[in-house]
């Protein structure tokens, strides 16, 4: 998975290297200004929470996707706490996050 160690948080939709930076330096002066990240999806295991954050993502809404370490190890978790994948999004956009889940969630009806 590009990479990344399992259970590792990844974030999409963020400019990398030199683009990321002079973004900092636009807003803050050139100091890099926290994200703070809130939960809109809980689902049992990762394959959908990755297929929601890509939903949201067609909006252009940034996310992660985060597991416990144990749930995406190698051993067979497939239930339980350790199973749970969480879908993330920047605070400033957790209300439109959530009214695109919720007409996803009107639209399986």
């Amino acid at each position: 998975m590009d990479g990344l160690a399992a259970g590792m948080s990844k974030e999409r939709g963020r400019p990398a290297g030199d683009e990321a930076d002079a973004g900092a330096r636009e807003t803050t002066g050139g100091r890099p200004e926290a994200v703070r990240w809130v939960r809109v999806a809980t689902t049992i295991g990762r394959g959908r929470a990755v297929i929601i954050a890509g939903r949201l993502e067609s909006y252009d809404i940034p996310t992660r996707v985060t597991q416990e370490a144990a749930g995406a190890s190698v051993l067979p978790v497939g239930a339980g706490l350790l199973a749970q994948a969480h879908v993330l999004v920047p605070e400033e956009a957790e209300e439109a996050a959530r009214e695109i889940l919720a007409q996803d969630a009107d639209e399986e009806e």
